[in-house]
């Protein structure tokens, strides 16, 4: 196959052989838009469709491949290949299978579309992957602080530089190791003197005496 360059002989390969890596390595050296579009309807073999799938240029056909494709494997190939941002919508809220609604939110831009799916979602990974896609992270800060349980708390310490807010999801957060985290980051001393005498976790307790003593 590697110094295998005629188009006949790959086409026919692509369609017929009854190896499925064979076909899918001749798929990767085709560019007759038609033949792949055969394979990504028709092949058996999940793989060669998806092979096929990564090589197409007609959007609408991969819409409708999206359909009808019960393949999670071809699903994603076809999003990775979609800009249309209705469509990667409907995909990272209602497919089944997570990986697929994972990648659809890779190309989502609509912070509103990543806010829904950052709390509705079934599967922490998504929810997580959709938080840390939003721009606007006033709407991050909100969600958390109406979501204290959030998997996405994990990395908001990270995220977020402003002083108030630090204050107020500190307020909010019920992770003691988050806390910590933000505690690290705060310059109010007021606000840290009290969290070295309230706050229920000694951890915190005594990550906020050290960050005082950086203070001095």
């Amino acid at each position: 196959m590697r110094n295998l360059s005629d188009p006949e002989v790959l086409a026919k390969v692509a369609e017929s052989d009854s190896s499925g890596s064979v076909r899918g390595e001749a798929i990767a050296r085709i560019d007759d838009q038609e033949l792949l579009k055969g394979v990504a309807k028709n092949d058996k073999d999940n793989n060669v469709r998806s092979a096929a799938v990564k090589r197409i240029t007609d959007r609408a056909f991969l819409k409708e491949i999206l359909k009808n494709e019960g393949s999670w494997v071809v699903r994603v190939s076809c999003l990775k290949r979609i800009d249309d941002q209705d469509t990667l919508a409907k995909y990272a809220r209602n497919d089944p299978n997570s990986i697929v609604r994972r990648g659809a939110i890779k190309k989502i831009n609509r912070d509103p579309v990543l806010a829904d799916i950052a709390v509705k979602d079934t599967e922490w990974r998504v929810r997580k992957e959709a938080l840390e896609k939003i721009e606007d992270r006033a709407l991050v800060v909100e969600i958390l602080k109406k979501n204290p349980k959030h998997v996405g708390w994990g990395n908001i310490s990270k995220r977020i530089n402003h002083q108030d807010v630090l204050v107020e999801l500190l307020l909010h957060c019920q992770n003691w190791q988050v806390r910590t985290q933000l505690v690290l980051k705060i310059k109010d001393k007021k606000v840290l003197k009290k969290v070295a005498r309230e706050d229920s976790a000694q951890w915190v307790r005594n990550a906020a005496k050290r960050r005082l003593k950086e203070l001095k």
